[in-house]
């Protein structure tokens, strides 16, 4: 069940994920590319997912789904070379 509370961005649920290690490598990239926290990143892109725009907060909205599809090739790439 996710924890609620109010933080100074707004109404926030935490929540516990364990991505494969691929997908957390990416990510971990990917915001350190961007410069913002990694659960930052990983909120914007949940966001974006649901068809929340409107809550990214971080993230440049327009370059978010080109983002998200390399992000996918990478995973896709990365995937093949482990015989996942």
């Amino acid at each position: 069940m996710a924890q609620s509370r109010c933080t100074h961005k707004g109404d926030r649920a935490q929540i516990m994920a364990r991505p494969h290690r691929v997908v957390y490598d990416i990510v971990k990239r990917e915001a350190a590319e961007r410069g913002i926290p990694m659960g930052q990143y990983v909120a914007d892109v949940l966001a974006q997912h649901v068809g929340h725009p409107e809550l990214i907060r971080e993230l440049d909205k327009e370059a978010l789904p080109l983002a998200m599809e390399t992000a996918r090739s990478d995973v896709e790439t990365d995937l093949h070379s482990c015989g996942a």
